[in-house]
């Protein structure tokens, strides 16, 4: 089972919900300044794994290349 959130200029970015066995996942890809306000780095939130995450991001965006930034959820059933 499968639900698409299609990508849009609105929205500028793709999530789909895959259903495996009784378990439910939030997949999303999209551009890193779309993405990244949207992401929580670990249970704790951890600055210093967001500071090295952007800093990473930046790096790749001064070296001319484009970045797609993927993201998973585990979905509670309810």
């Amino acid at each position: 089972m499968c639900a698409e959130f299609p990508f849009t200029s609105d929205r500028k970015w793709m999530s789909m919900i895959i259903r495996d066995n009784d378990q439910y996942y939030l997949f999303c890809k999209g551009a890193d300044t779309i993405m990244l306000p949207r992401i929580q780095f670990g249970a704790n939130n951890d600055e210093q794994l967001r500071n090295y995450t952007e800093n990473t991001l930046n790096k790749f965006a001064w070296e001319g290349l484009w970045v797609l930034v993927f993201g998973v959820k585990k979905l509670e059933n309810e």
